[in-house]
């Protein structure tokens, strides 16, 4: 998949905005480390899962993005685990949006803070699998990149 998508990018079927960029053995590596630690917490191999966190999170258009889930599917047949509902929740220690998880640190939180941001902070549902991303290289140490057009909400 992942030499597939390099060929696609260099032959400019997609991924041309942002470019020039690549996908290499790194992504593959990065990809295979959230396999790895997703199947330590429950268990099973789930690749798609992190399909859309490494691959599908750095096209920077819905078109590139419906040409990258063609591509997927050819190589692994089934899409259905693209098409996944990303939850966020916010517990006491911790914060989960989709498989991705970091801690809460409490203790720096004032009172009149912790009213702002709440049990459930206001936000896009829309903005869940970027979040889930944006979590993952928390999660796992990674430097992080966020894309969009301008005042999308990156900052």
């Amino acid at each position: 998949f992942n030499g597939t998508v390099q060929r696609d990018i260099e032959s400019r079927r997609y991924g041309q905005l942002g470019s020039p960029w690549e996908f290499n053995l790194r992504d593959v590596f990065r990809w295979c480390e959230l396999v790895c630690s997703s199947y330590e917490r429950n268990g099973q191999i789930e690749c798609g899962t992190f399909a859309d966190t490494i691959y599908f999170q750095r096209l920077r258009c819905k078109k590139d993005r419906e040409l990258m889930t063609k591509r997927y599917e050819e190589c692994f047949g089934d899409i259905s685990c693209l098409r996944r509902t990303v939850e966020f929740n916010v517990y006491e220690k911790s914060i989960e949006i989709g498989e991705a998880k970091v801690k809460r640190n409490i203790e720096i939180l004032s009172s009149s803070e912790e009213l702002i941001i709440g049990a459930d902070p206001s936000r896009l549902r829309s903005s869940n699998q970027p979040m889930e991303a944006v979590t993952f290289c928390v999660q796992m140490n990674w430097p992080c990149l966020l894309v969009g057009p301008p005042a999308s909400g990156k900052s």
